[in-house]
């Protein structure tokens, strides 16, 4: 080491290895309390520098026939890399303490705080309250909650008046967890902070010890200040429970929870379906009792039973809020299956071997599709067979994806041109609940494709249809077309006023968000269409792939497509080299019947 203490440049470096660890012993020594310097892998301050003193000692056995700026220049560099090295691999940080603290206030805006004697006085005094303790650079914030969670006022020093409005939230439930959690989201990085929650503790809905645990994780500590409900006398419906399916003509056994404040006479009344069936006085005891109500399942379907109660003496029931309670209860009888069919012939052998197994079958045609839930829950089965999706409204398809997931109904999809990928199922509910995917992912089994989407912007396409235009309804349309081509596939998208403007160059479908993303971002243009300036642009560019099929997509203003003089020439051309067209024709107008001539001579669809 007497090299070392010759050089002071290598003995600066010598020592600065040190200090890490020398460092890193003071702060576990608890030396350091409000540390400005932290390693996030101080174990490693040692072997490191251990590993620099050696490259110091490296250092001083060069070559003392080197110039003396040389020796310095190298001495200078590779210790700096070193100590340098050293400080990443200990993966250090410089910081300032915070000395900065952010409280947010979780108050309870739920019903159920009414009952808390002057309730808003109290949240009042209690922000007042925290407030006394704070300092010039601290801050204070509010979040409201209830059925959900709301910022009622945001982070302000304590010298600014808070917000008199009082944010406008679902009273109908209390979920603390949701309070906890919107807080520690209004937690600023710069500021250590706390979470006060002002809360009666009647949570109905999420779990506060999961939200708690999150602040625990997070640092922040969580403070509560209860909030005592006056004692009201009070008869309530804790639950009705029966069993979830019977048979028609069982016996059923319906269980009332309640709780009193006190015995109380009531009066009971039982509903099926929205219809009074029976009404009666009884008493409940005082806590938890249950009532028993005996009924005879009725006839087979999906029925709701509600019960509602009331004290006889008013005085002992002064919060009727909680005063009913209800469950379903699905009663089985024949199996009932619905068969929706395109063409009624075609579903006559399947509506015979069902009803040999014992179904009622009921067919009907894609209008016979209940609209929702509750229609669904009327059947054991439902057949679709060669019904498209565009037949079908969003919500009921919805509906019988839930149906099938949530309700264990059954679901039978028949093949067809109409059915699966080809019908428009792809990428809906229907496909979620199914389980085979309604497109092909094994690309060396499928046919190649080459496809342009031809759409109209001129300026009739601003049209509205609803909150939507029609170019907004055909954009998204061909976005949706787009999701359903493969990785072997290959995609054009046009727009197409007066002249052609590709949006997205015919070639590979690599990345569908950004084709979405271009295809949306389309607005509307001026003029009218040229149909002939489309088709002809469009069957030039597809004649030149090299690919199994082509495929042409129109979507134009059924009222305003011109310039279409050889336009069944040129789609008839254009199938005569293995080219379909089909078209989509929005707003019915003059020129419908034309467009879907074309996609007839196109052999494709309207």
């Amino acid at each position: 080491m007497t090299g070392v203490l010759r050089r002071p440049l290598l003995l600066v470096f010598a020592v600065l290895s040190l200090l890490p660890a020398v460092y890193t012993g003071l702060v576990w020594a608890h030396v350091f309390t409000d540390t400005l310097v932290r390693f996030e892998r101080p174990l490693w301050s040692v072997p490191c520098a251990l590993v620099l003193l050696f490259v110091v000692y490296r250092l001083t056995l060069l070559s003392p026939r080197q110039s003396t700026v040389r020796r310095t220049l190298v001495e200078a560099s590779v210790a700096a890399s070193g100590l340098f090295l050293m400080l990443a691999v200990l993966g250090s940080e410089l910081g300032k303490p915070l000395d900065r603290l952010a409280i947010i206030v979780a108050l309870d805006r739920s019903r159920s705080i009414d009952l808390v004697p002057n309730a808003e006085a109290r949240l009042s005094a209690e922000l007042r309250v925290a407030e006394l303790g704070m300092r010039d650079d601290d801050r204070i914030a509010s979040v409201a909650f209830a059925a959900d969670a709301v910022l009622e006022d945001g982070l302000r020093p304590k010298s600014k008046l808070p917000s008199a409005q009082k944010a406008d939230i679902g009273r109908d439930g209390t979920d603390l967890a949701s309070g906890i959690r919107r807080a520690l989201s209004e937690v600023p990085a710069d500021f250590a902070a706390r979470v006060v929650v002002m809360s009666d503790g009647v949570s109905t809905r999420g779990d506060p010890l999961d939200a708690a645990s999150a602040a625990a994780v997070a640092g922040v500590p969580v403070d509560v200040v209860p909030l005592e409900q006056r004692q009201l006398p009070d008869v309530r419906v804790v639950s009705l429970r029966t069993t979830p399916r019977a048979n028609v003509g069982e016996t059923l056994d319906l269980r009332v929870a309640t709780a009193s404040s006190s015995e109380a006479e009531v009066e009971v009344r039982l509903y099926r379906d929205g219809e009074l069936i029976r009404k009666g006085n009884t008493r409940v005891a005082e806590g938890d009792d249950v009532l028993h109500l005996r009924e005879v399942a009725p006839e087979a379907g999906l029925h709701r039973y509600e019960v509602q109660l009331s004290a006889l003496d008013a005085k002992q029931d002064q919060a009727l809020e909680d005063n009913s309670g209800s469950t379903f209860l699905r009663v089985r009888g024949e199996a009932i299956a619905l068969v929706l069919e395109r063409d009624p012939s075609l579903a006559e052998p399947l509506i015979a071997a069902l009803s040999s197994a014992a179904f009622k079958v009921k067919s009907a045609s894609a209008t016979g599709m209940p609209g929702d839930l509750a229609g669904f829950a009327a059947y054991d089965l439902v057949v679709l067979s060669d019904i498209a999706a565009a037949e079908l409204a969003p919500s009921q398809i919805e509906a019988l994806s839930s149906y099938v997931r949530d309700m264990g109904g059954g679901l039978l999809l028949m093949g067809g041109d109409k059915s699966f990928g080809p019908g428009g199922f792809g990428k809906t509910p229907i496909e979620e609940i199914s389980p085979v995917s309604f497109d092909l992912k094994q690309e060396r089994r499928r046919a190649s494709l080459a496809e342009i989407i031809a759409i109209d912007y001129s300026g009739s396409m601003a049209a509205r249809v609803g909150a939507k235009t029609k170019l907004d309804l055909a954009n998204e349309a061909a976005v949706r077309s787009a999701e359903l081509l493969g990785a072997g596939d290959r995609l054009g998208v046009m727009h197409v006023d007066t002249t052609v403007r590709w949006t997205v160059p015919l070639g590979p479908v690599s990345d569908t968000g950004a084709i979405a993303k271009a295809i949306r971002s389309v607005s509307v243009g001026g003029g009218g269409i040229y149909i002939d300036l489309t088709l002809k642009n469009a069957y030039e560019a597809l004649a030149r792939e090299k690919v199994n099929l082509k495929h042409l997509l129109l979507f134009s203003d059924g009222s305003d497509a011109e310039e279409r003089q050889n336009a069944y020439a040129l789609v008839s051309a254009a199938k005569a080299r293995g080219i379909t067209t089909s078209v989509i024709a929005l707003g019915r107008g003059g020129d419908v019947a034309a467009l879907e001539h074309m996609s007839k001579l196109g052999d494709g669809r309207f």
